[in-house]
């Protein structure tokens, strides 16, 4: 699971980057994330299959790279899923992964504010 303070922490270090340049990452990634799941709704609604398993394998990609499990994992059961053709409840895994990336984006909002960053979200 996402320990916030110290995931991020880890990744500036690993990164060799300052906190205020890795907000500036994590901002780009929320904004993202949204127009992510955005696009998982969109791709629900019209039953494109084969673009809503793209989305999640971006997402899964982006979360990784971020060491955001939690998103990684929902989008990773969504991608499998859609692999496997097993089409039941695909409504509920995009929810997870919109919960999840509701849930990561208030807690990495929350480190941020500790160190008096402030990042754009939306």
């Amino acid at each position: 699971m996402f320990e916030a303070e110290h995931d991020i922490a880890a990744l500036a270090e690993d990164m060799g980057v300052d906190m205020m340049s890795l907000g500036q990452l994590y901002g780009i990634f929320c904004l993202e994330m949204a127009g992510e799941i955005t696009e998982l709704r969109l791709h629900l609604e019209s039953r494109s299959w084969e673009k809503l398993q793209r989305v999640a394998h971006n997402i899964k990609g982006i979360s990784s790279n971020l060491h955001l499990d939690h998103i990684f994992r929902a989008a990773e059961a969504l991608h499998l899923q859609l692999k496997e053709v097993r089409l039941q409840d695909i409504g509920k895994q995009v929810d997870q992964i919109e919960a999840a990336f509701l849930k990561t984006r208030t807690e990495i909002v929350a480190v941020f504010e500790k160190y008096n960053i402030n990042i754009q979200i939306e």
